[in-house]
């Protein structure tokens, strides 16, 4: 009976033992799991976004000028030395000067807002440093398209069920609605993701001409992550 009794506690805790086992393991492992990396090196970003430029975004030149001509009439009277016997003469000499004045109108009668939106693509090399390409279409005066790329710099802040990133980024780039220009930017911006595979952002920046007035842009749309 003894033996009996023996056995039986010897197999129950050898089955604890292994019971215990596995389970002492699996929630080890669970433990351990790390959160999941939202901002990696060489991931690809595909992005879709709303814009709105505040400025003279189509206008290819300064304020307009114009010119007006101003005649003057001007009358000189002229008293001519006397001859050896006689009296001296005076005449009367009309002269026209024709001056011309030039007038710039006023830059406040320039401006010109436009709304759109444009597809962009990145590639980041590290965490942190990227390019990207961009295009984007306008509706000013008349359609206004631009093409860019940009050196970006971010600062990924990562949580186990989401991130951001703030960001800042400098480029250049043209644009067309039948004639061209070329341009240079800087902005920055935000970035927060929810999952690995896609976030939101929102972004500003200040646009570069020399034929143009300067002019502010903005943007807010979706990524998506590969």
């Amino acid at each position: 009976m003894n033996k009996l009794i023996t056995s039986l506690l010897v197999t129950f805790a050898g089955a604890a033992i292994s019971f215990a086992g596995p389970m002492g393991k699996d929630y080890k492992s669970a433990k351990e799991v790390p959160c999941p990396e939202f901002f990696r090196a060489g991931e690809i970003d595909f992005g879709i976004f709303g814009a709105y430029a505040g400025g003279n975004v189509d206008r290819y030149s300064k304020p307009p000028t114009f010119r007006t001509t101003e005649v003057r009439v001007r009358e000189e009277t002229i008293v001519l030395p006397p001859p050896l016997r006689g009296n001296s003469t005076t005449i009367t000499e009309t002269r026209e000067e024709k001056i011309t004045h030039t007038h710039r109108s006023s830059f406040r009668d320039t401006l010109h807002n436009a709304g759109g939106g444009g597809i962009e693509a990145a590639y980041f090399f590290t965490k942190n440093l990227g390019v990207s390409l961009e295009g984007t279409w306008l509706d000013g005066e008349s359609a206004i398209h631009g093409a860019s790329a940009s050196f970006i710099y971010r600062y990924p802040i990562e949580r186990c069920t989401w991130a951001l990133a703030p960001y800042g980024f400098i480029g250049g780039g043209g644009q067309w609605d039948g004639s061209s220009v070329g341009f240079g930017h800087f902005g920055g911006g935000l970035e927060v993701r929810f999952s690995q595979r896609w976030g939101i952002f929102a972004d500003g920046r200040w646009v570069i001409h020399d034929a143009l007035e300067n002019y502010a842009l903005v943007r807010s749309g979706i990524r998506l992550v590969f």
